[in-house]
């Protein structure tokens, strides 16, 4: 039974408090993520100008798509419920 006390005891004690796991868990952080950063195979100017149009398109495209959805079915449901 003493054996139990002192694997516990020194299992508390090996434990650092809250704020140094924190810090290390920063850093770890900040490390990995350094890491990962200097994997990334970022885009050229002209490519990131050419994806910013083509995003910048779609949005367009299914704005007014929805836009006009939205007023034919706003009329259909009008015309329906005798609203107009």
């Amino acid at each position: 039974m003493p054996e139990k006390k002192a694997v516990r005891s020194l299992a508390k004690q090996a434990k650092p408090n809250f704020l140094v796991r924190f810090a290390d868990g920063v850093r770890k952080l900040v490390r990995e993520t350094v890491g990962e950063l200097k994997k990334v195979t970022w885009p050229t100017r002209q490519e990131a100008i050419h994806l910013t149009r083509i995003v910048l398109v779609v949005i367009l495209v299914f704005g007014f798509y929805f836009f006009f959805i939205d007023t034919a079915l706003t009329l259909a449901v009008e015309v329906l419920l005798g609203l107009s």
